[in-house]
C-alpha cells in the first residue's frame, strides 16, 4: 500500500477552509443585519453574533498555524503505516519537532478586547456606556464610573482608563 492512509491530512486540503467564504459571507451578512434599517431584527444579537463568527475565522487561522508545524510530523507517520517510510523517518519527524516545539513558550502579551455597551432606551444618536465587556466577559463597574479613552490616531495604539469592581485578585510573583 502506498500513501493517502489518511486522506493525505499533511497536505491540509480537506477541512480547515472547506467552508471559509461561506463563514465569512454569513459574518458580513450578520454584521449587515447589526446596522441600518434592520430594526425588526434583535441588531445587538446580530452584532454579537457577527463578533462570534469572526472569533470562528480567526479559530481556523490559529488551527492552520498549528497543523503547518505538525505537517512534518503527519506526513512520517502517514508514510510509515502505508509502508513508504520506516521508524527512522518518524523518529526523525518526531525530533525534529520535538526540537522547534522543546520549551513551551507563554503566549506575548496582548491587548485586552474592550467593548463599552450602551443598553439604554435613550437617543441612538448618543452612546451612554450602561456596560462593559472585556474579552468577551462582561464585567461590573460602579454606576458612575468615569471610562476615559485616550485619542485614537492611527499611529497610536488607544488606551482605556476604567473603574471596574473584580471578583478576585491574585498578585505573585511568575518566573515565566
Amino acid at each position: 500500500m502506498s500513501g493517502g492512509s489518511y486522506n493525505y491530512l499533511h497536505e491540509l486540503n480537506h477541512g480547515l477552509e472547506g467552508q471559509r467564504s461561506d463563514i465569512e459571507a454569513m459574518r458580513d451578512r450578520l454584521l449587515a443585519m447589526s446596522e441600518g434599517d434592520h430594526t425588526e431584527l434583535p441588531q445587538a444579537a446580530a452584532a454579537q453574533a457577527a463578533a462570534a463568527t469572526q472569533n470562528v475565522l480567526d479559530l481556523l487561522d490559529q488551527a492552520r498555524t498549528h497543523a503547518q508545524t505538525l505537517r512534518g510530523v503527519w506526513h512520517a507517520v502517514e508514510w510509515r503505516d502505508s509502508g513508504d517510510y520506516g521508524d527512522n523517518q518518524v523518529t526523525e519527524a518526531l525530533t525534529a519537532y520535538q526540537e522547534q516545539h522543546a520549551t513551551p513558550k507563554a503566549p506575548a502579551p496582548q491587548g485586552a478586547d474592550i467593548e463599552i455597551l450602551d443598553r439604554s432606551t435613550g437617543s441612538p444618536r448618543v452612546i451612554w456606556p450602561t456596560a462593559v465587556r472585556v474579552n468577551g466577559r462582561e464585567t461590573l463597574i460602579p454606576e458612575n464610573a468615569v471610562i476615559q479613552i485616550s485619542d485614537v490616531r492611527q499611529d497610536e495604539v488607544p488606551t482605556i482608563t476604567l473603574t471596574m469592581f473584580v471578583g478576585s485578585l491574585t498578585i505573585a510573583r511568575d518566573p515565566a
